[in-house]
């Protein structure tokens, strides 16, 4: 017999506008904390010079591709399981979410392995080469360790997002930053009897800080949801559940991993400015990502709003959600492009004496942000294409976006006028594809086309 909800997790009734600030507002802390960790981490690394500094910058869309690989599994586990949860269904949702916690391991322990092999032909072919190469491998090789690692504690994340429960995903987010953060300067300059590691220490944090949260997570879900009582019973489960989840979620892999493959792509058309030049692309990178957190905090909790009134069909309050999230993006938007322009240059000298760093962070920041008005459209969109099964369409989107706009005017304009040609070419693409997704959105569920079917 399906359970009905009955609990402050039930999101087909009440306030609109309050239960999607409520959601999303742990979020946007928890993915701040963790950006705010990588921010340290770029300032620990700074500390060792500027060859390290460069080293950091080519393996952070690398390790963004990670991420977003697992936020995309996430996604189907959302998904799934809001679904589940919305019409009353608790029993699998609890199911599917064993199932994910296995599959999300071995994914993750696959993808680590594979990246540790390719760490030299990968990077070369990027741009590194000499010593920046040889810190690339010291750095990367824990890193992929440590990226793959991930894939187990974003399951449970995911997994309790879709159950309604945002509050304690984002503390568990919020404690595996401070960890980060805290060991970052004691394992890349040691302390006492701690040995300093350099630039692998900021990897060997991560792992530790990852380790931890997957012991308390787990801990969690078996004390709130007596996931070990249903273990042995989700064997039964396992084909339709990983075939639900990857329905929506390798859609949603590749629509989340095309924006760093995209970045990798812009960074080797800018490695041939100068590693310099990718030193500041890498920590632009990361200020960037910081703003973004209210729209990935306003993705995250409208998607499993989206889930669970879907499973519901309320599909007014799923329109009413869409334009809230689209209106309160938008206003983030504007407000974070005009004050990263106004503090640019106090960003750039936090990090770096170098003036040519100082002068590429200041350039970036004072271009590319006009373009988050169309970039706060696309997560919200998507996760509303997710909700209902439809992610092929925010695949497509992310497709055209990067590949077919935002990449290729990046490379040409870079031939026409150097490094800001190239950012003008990123900020175009974000605006184009913030258009698209809207556009998108409203033929598919403002005229209804698809959603009786």
């Amino acid at each position: 017999m399906k359970q009905k909800i009955k609990d402050k997790r039930n999101l087909t009734e009440g306030p609109v506008a309050q239960q999607i600030l409520s959601l999303s507002a742990p979020m946007i802390i928890g993915i701040v904390s963790i950006i705010l960790f990588s921010l340290a981490d770029a300032y620990f690394v700074s500390l060792l010079g500027d060859e390290p500094f460069a080293a950091l910058g080519y393996g952070f869309p690398i390790l963004n591709i990670y991420d977003s690989v697992g936020i995309g599994l996430g996604v189907g586990i959302t998904a799934i399981t809001a679904q589940k949860f919305g019409s009353g269904d608790e029993k699998n949702a609890r199911l599917i979410m064993i199932v994910a916690l296995n599959a999300s391991f071995i994914f993750g322990l696959i993808l680590a392995v594979i990246g540790i092999v390719a760490i030299e032909p990968l990077f070369r072919f990027l741009g590194a080469d000499g010593t920046v190469l040889e810190l690339v491998r010291d750095y990367m090789e824990p890193a992929y360790i440590a990226a793959g690692s991930l894939f187990l504690p974003l399951a449970v994340n995911f997994g309790l997002r879709g159950h309604g429960e945002f509050m304690v995903p984002s503390i568990l987010m919020i404690i595996s930053a401070i960890l980060n953060a805290g060991l970052d300067p004691l394992l890349i300059f040691g302390w006492g009897f701690v040995p300093g590691y350099g630039i692998a220490g900021a990897a060997y944090a991560s792992i530790i800080s990852r380790v931890i949260i997957i012991i308390t997570g787990l801990a969690y879900l078996n004390h709130r949801y007596a996931i070990f009582k249903y273990y042995i019973e989700s064997f039964s489960v396992i084909k339709p559940a990983i075939k639900a989840i990857l329905i929506v979620g390798i859609p949603a892999i590749f629509a989340n991993s095309i924006a760093p493959l995209a970045t990798t792509a812009v960074t080797k058309i800018l490695s041939g400015f100068g590693d310099s030049v990718v030193a500041a692309y890498g920590l632009a990178l990361r200020v960037e990502i910081l703003t973004w957190a209210p729209i990935f905090g306003l993705s995250a909790g409208s998607a499993a709003f989206f889930g669970q009134n879907y499973g519901a069909n309320n599909q007014k309050r799923i329109r009413k959600a869409y334009y809230f999230t689209v209106l309160s993006g938008l206003i983030w938007a504007l407000a974070a492009a005009a004050i990263l322009f106004i503090i640019r240059d106090w960003i750039a000298l936090q990090f770096t004496s170098n003036p040519d760093v100082i002068r590429t962070i200041n350039l970036y920041l004072a271009i590319v942000p006009i373009g988050y008005l169309g970039f706060a459209l696309v997560p919200v969109s998507a996760a509303k294409l997710n909700s209902p099964g439809y992610p092929m369409r925010a695949l497509i989107i992310s497709i055209i976006q990067y590949f077919v706009i935002l990449t290729p005017l990046t490379y040409i304009l870079s031939k026409a006028f150097d490094v800001s040609g190239a950012f003008f070419g990123i900020m175009a693409g974000h605006l184009l594809g913030g258009v698209m997704s809207y556009a998108l959105v409203r033929h598919l569920f403002i005229k209804n086309r698809y959603l009786n079917k």
